[in-house]
């Protein structure tokens, strides 16, 4: 009993912080129980006898990372903010990147690599679904679909995630033709509510998912699925003509002549604040200029929208910070892809790529959003969970070229 709970920590940590942002889950999975499910996550990863086996130069970057970001709390305008929020990242990242790693090196075969995405995407399609049919509230004032949470950027963050793991439940079951068909029509539901919200960097990370599928298939399947979906893209046009000025006017343009006029003025005060933050930053977690912090556990009303974790990261941590995160995101794809190169098997190279693209996803997404200095969001959990599988894997590939762990 104890083993099958211990299986459930992570699938369940993922939902408590998905939890704040879906209508009905947020009264249970509130912003203080949340934490709890990071604390049982992080006493597992200590507790586990899973070998803890990170790239040892993704560990040191992240360490430095890490206590870079508690260093500035001795020059930042609340450093009881960035103190407290420092210590709080610094956990999520560990617990989230050990978990995953574990998570992966666990499992009996690398079918079950995704599994850990399996509530958390069922959880959402049914924010679809429901959404949909029962929410009045599922369009915004723009008519952007948000389901039955209360944002259609988040929304579509959260239904481009769940898609890879319907897209590989689709791939596992390719020889079955009525599981595969499914799967294909589940993941259709959910890629028509990612097109629904508009949610431009949502499907930024949807394209990127599906490049690094067609990268890793075979030319005859890839010709196959691009003639396919240009055949259905031209039926679309030809019976629904207004779909093509829809498209151009609602998601690319968000009712404006200009194509970023919704993140103009966001990121104008975000490049102010970058600039501000110069070679070490104005505090980690801290919006500059900003004193409107009341104490206590949350910061939920401290601070503005940053809209660009890039700019964020400027601001709170500085050049130096911003030079250990692109260190991060270097190490992080390369040994992703390295270990992608390494597969043997075509569920494995498959595995690695999906991670890989989702992961290059969610890197491009928050160019929109600023989740990588904000650890207590569903973002940066599925980044960091993610990664570690992704690592995870990687190990299963080594450990197979002198020893089969897994059969394809």
């Amino acid at each position: 009993m104890f083993k099958r709970l211990n299986e459930w920590i992570l699938p369940l940590t993922i939902i408590a912080f998905m939890g704040s942002n879906v209508t009905y889950l947020s009264a249970v999975f509130t912003s203080s129980i949340r934490w709890f499910f990071i604390l049982a996550l992080a006493l597992q990863v200590i507790l586990s006898k899973e070998k803890k086996n990170i790239s040892p130069a993704l560990l040191v970057v992240v360490y430095l990372y890490s206590l870079w970001c508690l260093v500035t709390t001795f020059w930042s305008e609340q450093y009881a903010l960035s103190i407290m929020k420092a210590i709080a990242a610094a956990i999520v990242l560990f617990s989230c990147l050990f978990a995953g790693q574990t998570w992966a090196t666990s499992r009996t075969d690398e079918s079950q690599a995704f599994n850990y995405l399996g509530a958390f995407s069922i959880v959402t399609l049914a924010v679809e679904v429901l959404g949909y049919l029962f929410n009045p509230n599922a369009f915004s004032v723009y008519g952007m679909f948000q389901g039955y949470t209360y944002n259609p950027n988040v929304f579509g963050a959260l239904a481009a995630i769940a898609s890879t793991f319907f897209i590989w439940k689709a791939y596992l079951h390719r020889s079955n033709s009525k599981l595969f068909m499914f799967w294909v029509v589940i993941y259709s539901v959910n890629f028509l509510a990612i097109i629904m919200s508009q949610s431009r960097a949502a499907l930024l990370m949807t394209l990127c998912i599906l490049s690094a599928l067609l990268f890793v298939l075979s030319a005859r399947r890839v010709i196959s699925v691009l003639y396919i979906a240009a055949l259905l893209s031209m039926i679309v046009l030809i019976l629904f003509p207004a779909v093509k000025d829809k498209i151009i006017s609602q998601t690319i343009f968000k009712h404006s002549t200009n194509v970023l006029s919704t993140r103009e003025e966001v990121w104008s005060k975000s490049l102010e604040g970058a600039q501000a933050g110069g070679w070490i930053g104005g505090g980690f977690g801290v919006s500059i200029g900003s004193k409107d912090w009341e104490g206590g556990f949350t910061a939920n009303t401290y601070g503005r929208e940053k809209g660009n974790s890039q700019l964020a990261v400027l601001e709170e941590i500085g050049v130096i910070g911003f030079i250990f995160y692109l260190g991060i995101i270097l190490i992080i794809i390369k040994e992703l892809y390295a270990g992608y190169r390494a597969a043997k098997s075509q569920n494995m190279k498959v595995a690695q790529a999906l991670i890989l693209g989702a992961i290059v996803g969610m890197i491009i997404q928050s160019i929109f959003e600023g989740w990588w200095v904000a650890l207590g969001s569903i973002d940066a959990v599925l980044f960091w969970t993610t990664t570690g599988v992704g690592m995870g894997l990687r190990n299963v590939v080594i450990k197979q070229s002198s020893n089969t762990l897994y059969t394809s």
